[in-house]
Formats: C-alpha cells, sequence, structure tokens
C-alpha cells in the first residue's frame, strides 16, 4: 500500500510536470503570434503610409501637369492670336517668305497647344473631372476638318490622306471637340510612322453602335509591343523607344475618350503591311448641325530659289516638317543649298546613289532607322573631317550624347536652340570640313583611313600599315616629244586635262590616287584587283573620247600604258618631324611600275601579272590573254604577265576575241619549241587582225628561232635590259 502511495505521488508529479510545460509552450506560443500580429499591423501600417505617399504624389503630379498645361495656355494663345493678326495684317503687302514663316510660327503654337491641352486632359481624365458635352455629331465633316489640319504634313512627306467616310454616314452621339482630338491624335501618330502609301479614315455602321477605323500603310507593330501602346510615359525599350508613340501619351488619351462614350478601342496590325486603329461610338438618332469650320492658314507655296553654282550642300534629316521649316529659314538665308529628308531610309538611298553632301543635320528619333544607325552608315563610308553629321533632338540625356559620339557625331545640339549659336557651330564644323579637305588633296582621306586616322592632325612620324593591295601605274607613251611641241602654260593646262580624267575614274573605281609624277600618275586599290582592272579599262574607254576631241581639235591623239601588280605593301608617313610626307614602300610598287613599262615594249595598253589575274574573283570574266614570261631589269625571278584588252577599240578587242583561239594555239606551240607550227598560227592571227603587235612579236621571234635555233637551256623567257 505504501508502495502504491508513492507510485500515485509520483505520477502526480510527472503530471505536473508535463502540464507546466504545456503552459510554458502555450505561453511562448501566444507571446510570438502577439509579436506577429503586431509585426504585421507595424508593416501594414507602412504600407498604408506608403500607399498613401504614392496616392498623394501621384495626385501632386496630376495637379502639376494640370497646372502647367494651364499656365502655358495664356502664352500659347498669345502666340498664336498675334501671328494670325499679324498675318492677316501683312496679307497684301509681305513678302511670301514672311507668309510662309508666319504659317510654320502658327501650326507650331497649335501644335504645341494641342500637346497642352492633351496634357490638361491626361490629369482631368485621372481624377475623372472630364464632363462630356453631348450632341449629334457629324463625323465625315470632322474627319474632313482633321485631313484639313494634317495635310501640309502629309504633304510633306508624301503621303495620301483619304478620308473613306460618306457624306450620308450615320451620326453620332458625342463631344465635338473630344470625337475631334481622337480623330486628330490617331491621324498624326498614323503619319509619324508611315513613310510611304497612304492613311485613310473609314467607317461601318452596325446594330451596336458605329466602327471607326484609321489606316495606314507603316511598317506594322510586332505582336509583344502591342500591348504597350496605351500605357501613357510607358518605358518603351529599344526599337519601341523609336518608335510607336514615343510619349505613349496621344494614344492612351485617346483610348480614355473612346470608354467616356461608352466605347472601346482597340489595333490590328501586320507586320511589314501597316496598322489599323479601330474604335466604336454610339449612333445618333438625331442629325447634328455642321461642326464649326476652323480657320486653317493654307501653306503658301514659294519656288525654290535656283541653287548658285557651288553652294554649300546640307541634308536635313528630320520627320517633323515645322522643325525642317525652322532649319530651312535659318540656313537659306545664309545661301546654304538644303536637301530634306522625313526619315532615315531616304536619306540613306541619296548616300547609295552617290550624292555628295557637305554636312548632316540628323534627328535622333527617326520612324524606321534610327539617327544613331544612319550615322554609323555614313561613318562606314566618310571620315568625321570629311563629312561632319550634326545630332540635333530634344533629347538631352547624357547616354544618348555619348551615344551619338560613339556613332560618329561630330556635335550635338538640343532643341530648342539659339539662332546664333547654331549657325556659328555650322560655320565651324564646314570651315573644319574646307581645312581638312585642303588637306586631302595631298594627304588623301582613304590613305588617312587605311592608317586608322580620323584627320590629318592626328599623323604622326612612323604611322605605318602593311597591306594587300594591287597597284596601278599609268604613263602617256612619248610624252616627252609631245611636250616639246607646247608652251610650259600649255603643257601644264595639258597635264591637268588629262590627269583630271583619270583621278574621278580611279576614286569611282575605289582606289587612291597617291601620287601624280609629270604624266604619269599611280593608284593604289585595297578592296579587291578586279577594281584596278576595271579602273584600267575605264581609262582607256575615256581615253578613246579623249582622242576623238583632239582629233577634231586637229591634234594628235595620245596613248597611255597601264600597268597593275598585287601584292603587299606599306603605307606609313616617312621624312622628319618638320617635313613629313605619305609614301608607299614595297617592291610591289616596282614590279607594277615595270609592268606599265612593258606595254611599249609589246605595243599593249594595259598589262597584269599573275598575282593580279589570280585574284581575281571571276577571271572567266575578264578579257585578257597571256602576253609573256618576263625577267626585267633589277628582278632575279620571273614573271608571267596578261594583256587584258576590253579597254582597246572596241574593233580591235573584237578582233582579238575572235583570235584568240588561234594565238593561244601558237603561244602553246612556241613554247614546245614548235616553230614552224607557232609561226602558222600567229599568221592566221594576223590574216584576221594586221594591228595585232603581240601576234607580230612572236612571229618575228618563231622566224629567227627557225633560222637561229635555241639553246637546249631556251624557256621562252625574255629578259628586258631596260627598266
Amino acid at each position: 500500500m505504501i508502495f502504491n502511495q508513492i507510485t500515485s505521488q509520483s505520477d502526480l508529479w510527472a503530471y505536473l510536470f508535463y502540464a507546466l510545460i504545456v503552459l510554458f509552450l502555450a505561453v511562448v506560443f501566444l507571446l510570438a503570434q502577439r509579436e506577429k500580429l503586431r509585426r504585421e499591423r507595424l508593416e501594414l501600417t507602412k504600407e498604408r503610409e506608403v500607399n498613401e505617399k504614392l496616392r498623394q504624389a501621384d495626385r501632386l503630379k496630376d495637379e502639376f501637369l494640370a497646372k502647367v498645361a494651364y499656365e502655358l495656355r495664356n502664352p500659347l494663345n498669345g502666340i498664336i492670336g498675334l501671328g494670325e493678326a499679324l498675318f492677316d495684317r501683312l496679307k497684301d503687302d509681305a513678302s511670301s517668305d514672311t507668309r510662309k514663316d508666319l504659317v510654320t510660327l502658327i501650326r507650331a503654337g497649335r501644335r504645341l497647344s494641342t500637346l497642352v491641352n492633351d496634357i490638361h486632359d491626361y490629369a482631368r481624365l485621372r481624377d475623372q473631372s472630364v464632363k462630356l458635352q453631348l450632341k449629334p455629331v457629324d463625323l465625315h465633316s470632322l474627319t474632313e476638318i482633321v485631313i484639313d489640319l494634317n495635310h501640309p504634313y502629309a504633304k510633306a512627306k508624301k503621303i495620301e490622306l483619304v478620308n473613306e467616310i460618306p457624306p450620308d454616314f450615320p451620326h453620332s452621339i458625342g463631344d465635338e471637340d473630344r470625337l475631334l482630338q481622337i480623330f486628330h491624335n490617331l491621324v498624326g501618330n498614323a503619319l509619324k510612322f508611315t513613310k510611304e502609301g497612304k492613311v485613310r479614315i473609314r467607317g461601318e455602321a452596325r446594330e451596336d453602335g458605329l466602327y471607326l477605323g484609321v489606316c495606314d500603310t507603316g511598317p506594322g507593330i510586332p505582336d509583344k509591343e502591342r500591348k504597350h501602346l496605351f500605357q501613357a510615359f510607358e518605358d518603351k525599350e529599344g526599337a519601341m523607344a523609336r518608335s510607336f508613340d514615343e510619349t505613349g501619351l496621344g494614344l492612351d488619351l485617346a483610348q480614355e475618350l473612346v470608354r467616356l462614350h461608352g466605347g472601346e478601342m482597340w489595333v490590328e496590325s501586320k507586320e511589314g503591311e501597316g496598322t489599323t486603329f479601330f474604335f466604336r461610338l454610339p449612333m445618333s438618332k438625331e442629325k447634328a448641325e455642321l461642326p464649326a469650320q476652323k480657320e486653317l492658314l493654307a501653306l503658301v507655296e514659294i519656288a525654290p530659289k535656283p541653287v548658285e553654282p557651288g553652294a554649300i550642300k546640307i541634308l536635313v534629316v528630320d520627320d517633323d516638317p515645322i522643325h525642317q521649316q525652322v532649319l530651312h529659314n535659318h540656313l537659306s538665308r545664309e545661301g546654304y543649298h538644303i536637301i530634306s529628308e522625313f526619315n532615315g531610309e531616304d536619306a540613306w538611298q541619296r548616300f547609295e546613289a552617290n550624292e555628295r553632301f557637305d554636312m548632316v543635320l540628323l534627328d535622333l528619333t527617326l520612324p524606321g532607322l534610327s539617327g544613331f544607325e544612319l550615322c554609323r552608315r555614313i561613318r562606314e563610308r566618310y571620315l568625321a573631317s570629311q563629312l561632319p553629321v550634326i545630332m540635333i533632338t530634344s533629347n538631352a540625356q547624357v547616354h544618348d550624347v555619348v551615344a551619338g559620339f560613339n556613332f560618329g557625331a561630330n556635335d550635338y545640339l538640343t532643341k530648342p536652340f539659339s539662332k546664333q549659336e547654331f549657325l556659328a557651330r555650322i560655320r565651324t564644323h564646314l570651315n573644319l570640313v574646307h581645312i581638312n579637305a585642303a588637306y586631302g588633296r595631298f594627304v588623301p582621306h582613304e590613305f588617312l583611313r587605311s592608317l586608322g586616322k580620323e584627320s590629318i592632325m592626328e599623323v604622326q612620324l612612323g604611322d605605318q600599315v602593311e597591306k594587300e593591295v594591287t597597284v596601278l601605274f599609268a604613263d602617256i607613251r612619248a610624252y616627252t616629244s609631245l611636250a616639246e611641241t607646247m608652251k610650259p602654260e600649255d603643257n601644264f593646262n595639258f597635264l591637268n586635262g588629262y590627269l583630271g580624267r583619270l583621278g574621278p575614274i580611279i576614286k569611282r573605281h575605289h582606289g587612291i590616287v597617291n601620287q601624280y609624277y609629270g604624266d604619269g600618275i599611280m593608284a593604289l586599290f585595297q578592296r579587291k584587283p578586279s577594281d584596278a582592272i576595271a579602273a584600267a579599262i575605264d581609262i582607256h574607254q575615256k581615253l578613246l573620247a579623249y582622242n576623238q576631241e583632239r582629233i577634231a581639235k586637229g591634234r594628235k591623239p595620245i596613248r597611255t600604258g597601264v600597268g597593275l601588280h598585287t601584292g603587299p605593301l606599306m603605307l606609313g608617313i616617312i621624312g622628319d618631324e618638320e617635313r613629313m610626307d605619305a609614301a608607299v614602300v614595297s617592291d610591289t610598287v616596282n614590279t607594277a611600275a615595270r609592268m606599265e613599262g612593258l606595254n611599249k615594249v609589246y605595243g599593249a595598253n594595259i598589262i597584269a601579272s599573275e598575282p593580279t589575274l589570280a585574284a581575281l574573283e571571276d577571271p572567266d570574266g575578264a578579257h585578257f590573254r597571256f602576253l609573256a614570261m618576263v625577267k626585267v631589269k633589277g628582278k632575279k625571278d620571273t614573271l608571267t604577265v596578261y594583256e587584258f584588252f576590253a579597254g582597246d577599240d572596241p574593233e580591235e578587242a573584237d578582233l582579238k576575241k575572235q583570235t584568240l583561239g588561234h594565238y593561244e594555239r601558237g603561244i602553246d606551240a612556241y613554247f614546245k619549241r614548235e616553230f614552224a607550227r607557232a609561226s602558222d598560227y600567229f599568221k592566221m592571227v594576223l590574216t584576221l587582225n594586221p594591228k595585232d603587235r603581240i601576234a607580230k612579236h612572236y612571229l618575228l621571234n618563231c622566224t629567227k628561232y627557225m633560222i637561229q635555233g635555241v639553246s637546249p637551256s631556251w624557256n621562252g623567257v625574255e629578259e628586258m635590259t631596260k627598266k
């Protein structure tokens, strides 16, 4: 019994102990939960405070936008009103230039006023304070006003604006001014991003309302970008940032105004085919009064001023016709010739057509090809010292400025800018261009580019680079005897007239005139040997026409020999610190000069070495034939040389093509020492083409060797004892 009592007491203490542990854990749990609830309440309070601050900041932002818009309206109305009054006052006696400037001023004011109204309306839409003045609206008449308002912009971009809403189209119930705002925003957006084609406004009446659409033939909108179209102030990236509705405000505002009318807006687009913005409006059973017609100032047509010879030519690329007009006014009064383009693609086509400019003024945010990309492409063709590019934009963010310079811009201007500053920068860059152009007459820009330099100011003694090039030498035959018949002044005039014909030909075929020496010229072709061959042929074809002029004037025709060789060459700067010169150093130059000299020996016009022929992409397409294996003076190695005859007189070139088979069989027999058989083939050639001097040369050799014989070591190589 005592044992049972002890056991019962032990159990009681054990239960009591367990109960205390459970109670302790419960207290700990309750305290933890209480602390958790306290923290959650604290976090919730903080979130509420943050949300309230965000709502307050949002309200302040909307109030700020509304106040700024309100404050801007008065000066804008004053600008527009005074501009219209001045236009009316000077309508009869002002020059057409003055009227055009006033029209541009008024349109710029109205455009800014529209943007201010959009900002103001956006703020009012946020606080739901926009009240619609509903009444029946004639949509056909309304859209006619929209087309009239946007006609100058469409005309400048050569885009057709079409109103497909018929006069008998059912009327809508809505706020006339707000509907005008919707159409204006959509049409303006369509025009901005349409390069060519048309923008159409169409409508369809259905049982549930009127379905309207603004259709364009622009580039279309990618699927992944459409969700951003109606997000105001959306921070878009990449192409989106440079394309559709850059602020995101116009489209968002149009959508909200449509919703206020009880309708909806959506977009359908296919890349490469265009975009259509659709929206639905309620139909009115009543007829509307004609909308109040806005007074539109027609743009005064002014005949383009004649361009004076030698006028500086500036390409202006900007999608804003008003800004184009401002730049045109500033520059044309200074005597500059202005070429305007509204997008990057059209501007680039002018460069593709090899149109030359003295300067490019470039907006960054262009539809399609951006200003950055256009600048990059320009720099692939022209150094910054050759063609200055000035970026002009309303975006002054540092990363855009840096990017502009990285893409090759010379300077950067932020809108709005001072006319005096603008013209001063234009003059400064043009002066630098003229200085560099003067240097370029002595050191070609292409030579600088080969050295990796942008300007002659960067060149230092010892700069050099090794390249694989084709060297062209051209020289007038018997120039000494020709020069003896002329006075010194006539001699210089003759040389300048002759070389003035050759230089542009070489440049047109991507060559560099490295040196003029008396009656000769040395040129370098770094791109491909076929450029040098084409240049040599072009030179002789132009000389054929030049000789016709000389013969008509009673002067003797001239002959020019051209030699070409391909190989490694060092381009660089030699001299001393006080006197430097651009030079080329290589045996390739000497070999090319020897090729030119061989024309005198064989009576050919164009001779090229085997390395040049081997480097041609399509040798079968070139008209050439084997000429000789020679060992020129000062050279150890034997050279195989070829005649290119496409630049010969057309009749002679045709005869060489006809006799090519006989000629090649004669050459084959000649090197096999079968001189009698070779002689027969060369006689066949001369029967058809008695003027073939090379065939005569080999026929004489065959006759000599048949009489005298040849040594066992004879291999057909001809040694030249003269340079």
